[in-house]
């Protein structure tokens, strides 16, 4: 990304989140800010490029994300860099189609609503391709640890005579950390909506987990019980180091018109984290098959 200097002070100069056009296009720019009690911004950077490669594996419509920093060694002063959706068609989020955590928790709610929304339309066909992507994304968040799916964080893209619409996710920073508010995601079941979220991977949480994957197993159909062994088969931690080395071996951060290497942030532990999660999603999935042949 070849940003001048007037693009780098427009960058610095955004305190929140916005659309800002810089001289290569119009892009969205945000500041990564989160109580430094919970998490440090430049962790919430490096998890929008981890996640991002993540959902390349499930091929998922995403933005890809520049990280920029004023000062090399000040991970608190940090902006990302993405992809206006806009550019690809009429960008609209699930918020604004009307889905909320009121009427479209889970994904049966969502399936139900957008069946709602598109009938009698010529969209009415793609729902089906829609909510594979849909189920996709509650997949892959439940091998990230993300509980922040919110309908501000997916979205539709349509063509101008809306014959044609893509599902796309934005905004993938929740990678193993705590959020300071209710639990708000997209789930199979009800539960999670009750939980509180204060403490990083507890016992509730995995509890929540475990439940909410195996009523996902139990009521799906054979097509995605396959696609979900197919991707549990491949994310196992060995693929998930290799992944991490190979995005610090490709990913640069801008700092003020020069570069350096992204360094990923608490690499260790980050492993640690997938790792244990990776092996509780196994054993549910293994409780689940034992559980299908009594």
């Amino acid at each position: 990304m070849n940003l001048n200097k007037e693009d780098i002070y427009k960058v610095l100069h955004t305190e929140s989140a916005e659309e800002i056009d810089l001289s290569i296009g119009n892009y969205y720019i945000k500041k990564c800010q989160m109580p430094q009690d919970i998490i440090y911004p430049f962790y919430l950077a490096a998890s929008e490029v981890i996640n991002s490669y993540i959902a390349n594996i499930f091929n998922i419509m995403h933005p890809k994300y520049q990280i920029i920093m004023p000062y090399p060694n000040d991970e608190n002063e940090v902006w990302v860099i993405s992809d206006n959706l806009n550019k690809y068609g009429i960008f609209k989020t699930g918020r604004r189609l009307g889905v909320s955590e009121t009427n479209a928790s889970s994904l049966y709610e969502i399936w139900s609503y957008l069946e709602y929304l598109f009938k009698n339309t010529s969209l009415y066909k793609q729902i089906p391709y829609l909510m594979n992507d849909l189920v996709k994304t509650y997949i892959m968040d439940i091998f990230i640890g993300n509980f922040d799916r919110s309908s501000n964080n997916w979205g539709l893209i349509f063509n101008e005579e809306k014959t044609q619409v893509k599902f796309a996710i934005f905004d993938n920073e929740i990678l193993f950390f705590p959020i300071p508010h209710n639990i708000s995601t997209m789930v199979f079941g009800k539960d999670w909506l009750n939980a509180k979220n204060d403490v990083k991977y507890t016992n509730k949480y995995k509890e929540l987990v475990q439940k909410d994957l195996m009523n996902f197993l139990v009521e799906s159909s054979q097509e995605y019980i396959k696609l979900f062994e197919d991707y549990l088969n491949l994310l196992t931690p060995k693929y998930f180091i290799n992944l991490l080395t190979l995005i610090e071996r490709q990913e640069k951060i801008l700092i003020c018109g020069s570069s350096m290497p992204l360094i990923i942030p608490d690499k260790e532990e980050l492993i640690t984290d997938y790792t244990e999660n990776y092996y509780l999603i196994q054993d549910t999935f293994r409780a689940f098959k034992h559980r299908k042949i009594k």
